[in-house]
């Protein structure tokens, strides 16, 4: 067992060496890279996943013709609802299963998809995130840092030994936000205080959560090199209030459990750098339902043998691609501007569409309000607004306001205020804006 995971280590090392390298590579060079492993994985996944052996044939693919990441687009997507009926035809045959990570999504809508991962994959994962929410901030591997994150998981709800081993030997201090109270915030900030770590990383909400208690009630902390979000949308709202809040810039990160790291923000905050080396990422244009400026992002794994998830929808939106090299000097394509989840979209009963983005902006200047959830029932067209405020000075004229912006712009007459401080969560304990009750 020690020696497997000296070997897990070593292997971790020396892809994080390699992406280190890799991330100032010529366009050339990062484009001849993904497609020696594309090909890699298409003639794999043709003989050895009955899926993709399957899905060829019946589309008259022949693998030999997917040489490049421009070839991919004629393989047709894979969706989630196609991961749960093909389950197991798309477990690779020379998988051993006692040797596979079995991993989930949280399963926003009530149904989680269910993934198997190879050790290869999760080292090249694990090399990712480093590079992302370390090395691209100046940080060292083994830097200390606060983790707030949803998952039992991977944080847990109790002092196990592991999580003891992780406060005393790795530095880390954890909570899990999922069933986050003041008196576990007072906790948490007494800890970092003490430990002073040099990175804050979580969920956007939880981290937006905790920087309004810090705020507003004037409790000093110390000041982290950098504070990472990740897992949920991160608005302009909220990144302002988390750097006031720690003194400190907020870094975008985005990635699925499906998938890990895809793409994460540098000191540039100039887009998302895709980790290409792992993920190809592809945006197309759904005219059924979407104006071309909201795309669907389509990833393709490069290192899941086990499982390979080829041309994979992962359920978020996202503007545009960026090529060109970014002024910190790293050549890594970038997403311009991730838009959200496409189940953050509402489809509403009259056809017309509101991009979860609209409520942002909303609210951006209603500053009363610290919070907010928006239902909509497709079913009664009724809207549900959410909202946690500061003080309830002006909330006829704020849900006046609210009333009458939505009827003009959409229609909608069945809007309902409610005020509360208690909002739902997914099962993995994410924060969600926007739901579709009718779903």
């Amino acid at each position: 067992m020690i020696k497997q995971k000296i070997n897990k280590l070593f292997n971790k090392n020396k892809k994080l060496e390699f992406l280190i390298r890799s991330q100032f590579w010529k366009t050339s060079e990062l484009d001849s890279y993904q497609n020696k492993k594309l090909v890699e994985l298409v003639n794999y996944a043709y003989q050895n996943v009955e899926y993709y052996k399957k899905l060829f044939l019946e589309n008259n693919i022949n693998p030999n013709d997917i040489k490049t990441t421009k070839d991919l687009k004629r393989i047709p997507i894979l969706t989630k609802d196609d991961i749960r009926k093909n389950f197991n035809s798309l477990l690779s045959k020379k998988s051993n299963k006692s040797e596979l990570i079995l991993n989930s999504t949280g399963g926003s809508t009530g149904i989680p998809v269910k993934i198997y991962q190879d050790k290869n994959y999760n080292e090249w994962a694990e090399a990712a995130r480093i590079r992302s929410w370390k090395v691209f901030l100046g940080m060292q591997q083994n830097e200390r840092e606060a983790v707030l994150w949803g998952d039992i998981r991977d944080v847990g709800n109790k002092f196990s030994i592991k999580n003891i081993l992780k406060y005393y030997l790795l530095n880390t201090i954890e909570i899990n936000t999922f069933d986050l109270d003041i008196k576990k915030i007072k906790s948490f900030i007494s800890q970092y205080n003490k430990k002073k770590p040099k990175i804050i990383r979580g969920y956007a909400a939880s981290l937006y959560f905790i920087s309004d208690w810090i705020i507003k009630n004037q409790v000093n902390v110390s000041k982290p090199v950098c504070i990472i979000s990740s897992a949920e949308k991160l608005t302009q709202k909220m990144r302002n209030c988390i750097e006031i809040a720690f003194n400190s810039k907020v870094f975008d990160s985005y990635g699925s459990r499906e998938l890990s790291q895809i793409a994460s923000e540098c000191e540039r905050h100039n887009g998302y750098h895709i980790v290409a080396e792992n993920q190809i990422v592809e945006l197309i244009e759904d005219n059924d339902q979407y104006s071309s400026e909201f795309k669907k992002i389509i990833v393709t794994n490069l290192n899941n043998f086990a499982m390979p998830l080829i041309r994979y929808e992962v359920g978020d939106l996202a503007d545009s691609l960026n090529y060109e090299k970014c002024e910190c000097g790293r050549t890594l394509p970038r997403i311009n501007k991730i838009l959200g989840r496409e189940n953050e979209n509402i489809f509403l009963k009259n056809n017309k569409i509101i991009n979860g983005e609209y409520f942002e902006f909303l609210f951006y200047e209603i500053h009363e309000v610290v919070k907010y959830q928006v239902k909509y029932s497709k079913f009664y067209d009724r809207l549900t607004f959410t909202i946690s405020m500061k003080d309830q000075i002006n909330l006829n004229q704020i849900t006046s306001f609210l009333k009458k912006t939505i009827f003009n712009h959409f229609g909608i007459k069945n809007i309902d205020i409610k005020i509360s401080d208690n909002f739902e969560k997914s099962p993995s304990g994410k924060f969600k804006f926007v739901w579709m009750e009718d779903l």
